[in-house]
């Protein structure tokens, strides 16, 4: 009896494998939308089972789709949703029925904005929100209360902010809040009454802090918490007690590590937990 290759391999790898391992069945699914540019960031809105995504993308699946699109999660289809922007989403958030959205743009749907938006969930239409960024905006922070912007900016709204501000979310106003950070924010995570900040910077919050930060969520100022690595941080998840970081260090707290690490969400201690990467990768998400 002759035995394709694919069987022998499915055999080894039920024989092999630990039985959680095999437990998991990843398939590709064959008719999933296709962009035909980079696609920076995915936001799920899970009331609604529809996935919002951002990029510098300009068709999906052949339909143009302005660096803005939605699909259903249920079926695979691109839906009608369709805001345009004239730059690059760097990151999508849902806040309530309304998606926010930052990133290099001047204008969405025709209407000057400076790199940060609000449009409505459902219509794609625009938000009368208009602030303003003088540059990049990175990464984004919706909560219940406000909404948090993360960057490369020094002013928000014509008021100097180091680069990361909060707005109302009821009214879009912009907050006195600001960690003062020196270089620039990827990452932004909340920490209990913290926020986490990830970045390449060496001060935040009004004391040095070398690319990992952790400040107090009402007022902006370093806490305690300290963990430095020697390169720039691109993604932080938090888990329980540690967080994981990521980005192009090869070093955390003095110790090696390679791209991928942990610390503790307690102090910033580095735990054992050690993955090495051999290639420096610009940045990413980790959720």
């Amino acid at each position: 009896m002759r035995t394709h290759l694919p069987a022998l391999w499915a055999m080894a790898m039920a024989l092999f494998l630990p039985i959680a391992a095999r437990a998991q069945v990843i398939q590709l699914v064959p008719a999933w939308p296709q962009a035909n540019g980079i696609v920076e960031a995915l936001r799920i809105d899970d009331a609604t089972n529809v996935m919002y995504v951002a990029g510098s993308f300009t068709e999906i699946d052949g339909q143009p789709r302005e660096r803005l699109a939605a699909i259903d999660l249920l079926t695979g289809n691109l839906l009608p949703w369709s805001p345009t922007a004239n730059g690059t989403i760097n990151d999508i958030e849902v806040a309530g029925d309304s998606v926010i959205v930052t990133g290099v743009f001047s204008e969405i749907n025709g209407v000057p904005r400076t790199r940060l938006a609000a449009i409505d969930a459902t219509t794609g239409a625009l938000r009368n929100w208009s602030p303003s960024l003088n540059n990049t905006g990175q990464v984004l922070l919706a909560e219940n209360d406000r909404i948090i912007v993360a960057g490369f900016f020094s002013v928000v709204n014509g008021v100097p902010r180091g680069r990361a501000a909060a707005f109302a979310g009821s009214t879009g106003a912009l907050l006195a809040w600001d960690p003062a950070v020196d270089g620039f924010v990827r990452s932004v995570k909340r920490v209990g009454s913290n926020i986490l900040l990830g970045g390449l910077f060496n001060s935040a919050g009004g004391q040095s802090r070398v690319n990992m930060a952790m400040v107090d969520a009402a007022t902006g100022l370093a806490t305690s918490w300290q963990a430095s690595t020697d390169a720039l941080v691109a993604a932080t998840h938090v888990s329980g007690g540690s967080i994981i970081l990521g980005g192009q260090f090869t070093s955390v707290n003095g110790v090696s590590r390679n791209r991928l690490a942990a610390v503790s969400v307690a102090d910033g201690t580095l735990l054992p937990w050690s993955a090495d990467i051999g290639i420096t990768g610009s940045g990413g998400s980790l959720h």
